[in-house]
């Protein structure tokens, strides 16, 4: 439908309404006509009242007036500028023609995008503003691609009311179409909401189609989970924790609550709410409930922000489901990472991290550390250690050391998979330690409250300084499944050596322990993990002490493989022989 402005003008206002897009940053949503909520297509005809405006190829025009202030973002505009390519701007006076998706950093900034892309005026058609009662105008009728002959008509309305409609009355070159974005972005490049770029979504520019971007009054949605995490400790009190966010334009009173229910019966096990007495348009606030206790299972968790006055709750509700057992990561992060970091130091200098974790319970098996890595540049070192006693990682005497350990992809997790039993109950340490010089992976960092003060970083071991602003985003993955193990093989300086020779053995063995200190036990266990004999051992500068077989009643064993577990202080070595007849 076309409407002619001009002379007995007719006043169209888009009223926006709920059903459509999520909201970028600012709180600016589009829906599209034919969609829930969407605005009805009606062609404001300016072919006869419209101010012509002369741009060459690659052109830029104004400043042309509103007639009223409009409210963009963060600033409030009374003129724009208009470009050959396909948008306008209340701030630039670029004429670029390759488009960019939106957002975007480059110029140009603080614009409305119908269709950017390199159109070229000087071939064919017209470029029209009118200003009338509340709004103001800006059509591109019948202007071709550099490239093509079809001409595009198309259309920028800025609407008093702070709405923006675009509206395509005729797109029928289909091959330039899809070379183009289409958005909406803030004064600096940082916010934006982008409908259409380079063909995606399939279809979504077409003739006759009207599309509005606007603000709400009240909206306030729960936005990042910052606890529980996917998994959780059975028994381990979980403080449920979340941030919520004012997408709306009015300042809210929110009520947020927290139900936690069984994932398969949703037989509620917990529920808790508060009532948060201010949030600002814009602001974003961090919410923390009472302490849940999780049994184990799995467990779904809601989040919702209730409003006495609601614009649109298509997105109050946020929810996670949560595996709670004795398999879970020791984690300070909340899984969204804020901030990277990598340490800043000289060619020479040992540049490394450490997250301090206390174990949930003991011995547990430690599966295996998980960073956060910015690309797929690799580690140098991932140690899994304990404190050497003045509260820093014990390097030399590690539980496990894996080298050149590296993310598959960018912005995921590097896994080092150690595989290998704790047995103390003491703080544990998961450390990186770059390459000398290197410039990354960098480590993501959770900033978000609270910091749980057990992140460090390193130039030179063993001074280590405490991280304040956040949590490096390391985890250790661990379980209960602590039977009785070879351990692996990992090349651990420092750590006592344990071999036995001959490996099958007939009648004899030499059970050979090297750089041990401290010595608790040495034994042998079958494959249930019960001990079958106790190794008497004297000294704790070399050990070598003969099994032949027999049980501590003097009884021959069965053949078949058996384990020597060797145990120094707080930690153990295990190996796996073969008793053959």
């Amino acid at each position: 439908m076309k409407t002619a402005l001009g002379g007995a003008a007719i006043l169209l206002l888009f009223v926006s309404v709920a059903g459509g897009s999520p909201p970028d940053d600012w709180g600016y949503r589009y829906a599209s006509s034919g969609g829930p909520g969407g605005p009805a297509f009606l062609w404001r005809d300016i072919s006869l009242v419209g101010q012509s405006v002369l741009l060459l190829d690659d052109d830029n025009a104004g400043p042309f007036y509103l007639g009223f202030e409009f409210p963009f973002y963060a600033e409030s505009y009374e003129s724009l500028f208009v470009c050959s390519n396909g948008w306008v701007s209340f701030s630039s006076e670029s004429h670029q023609f390759h488009h960019f998706q939106i957002p975007s950093d480059r110029e140009p900034d603080c614009i409305l995008s119908p269709f950017w892309t390199d159109l070229d005026p000087t071939k064919a058609g017209s470029v029209l503003v009118y200003q009338d009662l509340g709004e103001f105008v800006v059509s591109w009728e019948g202007v071709p691609h550099r490239r093509g002959l079809e001409g595009f008509s198309f259309q920028a309305v800025v609407l008093q009311d702070s709405g923006i409609l675009f509206q395509y009355l005729s797109m029928v070159d289909s091959i330039h179409v899809d070379s183009s974005s289409v958005g909406i972005e803030n004064e600096d490049g940082s916010i934006g909401l982008g409908y259409f770029f380079n063909g995606a979504p399939d279809g979504a520019l077409r003739d006759s189609l009207a599309l509005a971007f606007y603000t709400v009054e009240h909206d306030v949605n729960p936005v990042v989970i910052h606890s529980p995490l996917e998994t959780h400790f059975t028994s381990i009190p979980c403080t449920p924790a979340i941030s919520i966010k004012n997408y709306g334009n009015s300042s809210e009173a929110p009520a947020v609550m927290c139900d936690i229910s069984d994932s398969a019966t949703l037989l509620p096990l917990y529920s808790d709410t508060v009532a948060v007495p201010n949030i600002n348009p814009r602001e974003t606030l961090f919410v923390s409930f009472r302490d849940w206790v999780p049994d184990e299972g799995t467990r779904l968790v809601s989040f919702v922000s209730e409003l006495s006055a609601n614009s649109d709750g298509s997105l109050d509700t946020l929810e996670r489901y949560v595996r709670v057992s004795a398999h879970a990561d020791m984690s300070h992060d909340d899984g969204e990472a804020d901030a990277w970091y990598i340490v800043s130091g000289s060619p020479v200098s040992i540049m490394g991290l450490a997250v301090r974790f206390e174990p949930p319970y003991s011995p547990y098996r430690a599966i295996r550390g998980k960073i956060l890595a910015s690309n797929t540049l690799p580690f140098e070192e991932v140690y899994l250690a304990p404190d050497d006693g003045s509260g820093v990682p014990d390097l030399q005497n590690p539980y496990c050391v894996k080298e050149g350990v590296r993310a598959a992809s960018d912005s995921s997790w590097a896994l080092a998979d150690f595989d290998v039993t704790v047995r103390s109950g003491d703080d544990v340490r998961l450390v990186v330690i770059w390459p000398r010089g290197a410039v990354g992976p960098l480590v993501g960092e959770d900033m978000s409250p609270p910091v749980d003060s057990c992140s460090f970083y390193t130039v030179y071991p063993p001074m280590w300084n405490a991280r304040t602003t956040g949590d490096w985003m390391m985890r250790v993955e661990i379980d209960d499944e602590v039977g009785v193990e070879e351990s692996p093989g990992c090349p651990v300086a420092g750590m006592p050596r344990l071999e036995c020779f001959p490996n099958p053995f007939i009648s004899t063995t030499s059970v050979i322990v090297l750089g041990a200190r401290h010595i608790v036990s040495l034994s042998i266990h079958d494959i249930a993990g019960r001990v079958v004999k106790s190794l008497d051992v004297h000294s704790d500068a070399g050990v070598k002490v003969s099994w032949d077989g027999t049980d501590d009643r003097s009884a021959r064993v069965t053949s078949g493989m058996y384990f020597v577990t060797l145990r120094i202080e707080d930690t153990s070595i295990t190996k796996k022989i073969i008793f053959l007849k």
